[in-house]
């Protein structure tokens, strides 16, 4: 998560030396590339819960940085 940079909220995938910013609502690709190994990404947030889970993790990020602040 990069919120200083990207306002929407959105998960960082890197595999290797490649690297790529997908939006949390649909799952698009924002920023860089992953080759091949996108389609297993787009794979892995259609299961059942994932999207659900990044979106707790980035509510959970918004208290703590309020918390800090």
């Amino acid at each position: 998560m990069d919120d200083s940079k990207y306002q929407q909220p959105h998960f960082i995938v890197r595999i290797t030396i490649s690297e790529a910013v997908f939006s949390l609502s649909d799952c698009s690709k924002i920023n860089g590339g992953l080759g091949f190994e996108e389609r297993l990404v787009v794979k892995w947030f259609g299961r059942m819960g994932v999207k659900n889970k990044l979106q707790l993790l980035w509510g959970s990020a918004d208290v703590h940085k309020q918390q800090e602040e």
